[in-house]
C-alpha cells in the first residue's frame, strides 16, 4: 500500500472510531515519511486519551453509584423501622375513622 493510501485509510478509520492498532513502519526519509510517523504518534496518543477518559467515567460512575445505593438501602431500612415502630396502618385507620365521624351530620 502506498503512503498516501495508508494515510487516507488510517485517517478514515480514526474518523470512524476504529482504534489505531499498529504504527505503520516507513522507510521514507522525506516529508511524507515524517507526516506518516507523526500521524501514527498522534493517533496512538489520541487512543490513549480516549481509553483514559473511558476508564475515568467508569470509575466516577462507580464512585457515585456506590454511596447512592448505600443511602437508598439505609432509607429503606429506616422506613421499615419507622413503619413498624409507629404502627402506621393502625394509626391511619384511626385517623380515617375520626375524619369520617367528623363529616357525618
Amino acid at each position: 500500500m502506498g503512503p498516501l493510501r495508508y494515510l487516507r485509510d488510517a485517517t478514515q478509520a480514526l474518523a470512524d472510531g476504529q482504534p489505531h492498532s499498529a504504527v505503520q513502519p516507513t522507510r521514507r526519509d522525506d516529508e511524507l515519511g515524517e507526516l506518516i510517523a507523526r500521524f501514527d504518534g498522534m493517533a496512538l496518543k489520541t487512543q490513549g486519551t480516549i481509553t483514559a477518559q473511558r476508564q475515568l467515567l467508569a470509575d466516577l460512575s462507580h464512585e457515585i453509584r456506590a454511596p447512592l445505593t448505600r443511602l437508598s438501602l439505609a432509607i429503606g431500612q429506616m422506613k421499615a423501622t419507622l413503619t413498624h415502630r409507629l404502627n402506621l396502618p393502625a394509626w391511619s385507620r384511626r385517623v380515617s375513622k375520626c375524619v369520617s365521624w367528623s363529616m357525618t351530620p
